[in-house]
This record gives structure tokens, sequence and C-alpha cells, in this order.
């Protein structure tokens, strides 16, 4: 990563080296929830999404989840949440940039 000019300025301003070696560690889903995580499916194709994950890890979101598929209508918009609990055992590779997600 490259530091621009005012970059460096700015690190010198707060206190920080910006020549000295990180010590940030990007942590992994899994490691920030260890519990598992509700989140959100925001694709076009719930009931692919539905189809994959059985096949894939062997749960259902849609399954014990009640704003799978629940209906909002904000501001005159009508829209569907696609919310569910995901396994923790799941997150990463949920989250890895495979399926449009949200939190």
């Amino acid at each position: 990563m490259t530091i621009t000019r005012a970059g460096k300025k700015l690190l010198k301003e707060l206190g920080i080296n910006p020549k000295a070696k990180s010590n940030f560690k990007l942590r992994k889903w899994s490691e920030l929830y260890p519990n598992g995580r509700y989140i959100y499916y925001e694709g076009d194709d719930p009931q692919g999404f539905i189809e994959e994950m059985k096949a894939k890890f062997g749960f259902d979101p849609s399954k014990d989840n009640p704003d799978w598929g629940e209906e909002y209508n904000e501001d005159g918009e009508q829209w569907k949440s696609y919310g569910f609990f995901c396994p923790v055992e799941h997150l990463d590779e949920i989250y890895s940039g495979t399926y449009p997600m949200g939190s």
C-alpha cells in the first residue's frame, strides 16, 4: 500500500510512524462472530440461494427465520428482506464475496 504525502502528514500529526510495520491483522468473520451471526441475503434469486446453501452447507436459511421473505413498504416502495442466522462454520465462505450479502 502506498501512503500519499498528505496521508503521511496526517499520520505524523496523530503520532503514528508511517514507516512502521503494521500490527493490523484482518480478522475472519468466524473470529469476529464465534457464535454465528444474523445476516441478510441481498441477491435477486432467494430460492436459488436456498438451494445452494442446502447443497453446499446442508442448511436452509429460510427455515426457522421469521425475517426470510418478510415484506416491507417504506415510502411507497415495496421490498422483501431475506434475513437468516448463519452458523459460524459457514460465515467465512458465505462472506467471501461469492454471495451478495448484507449485515
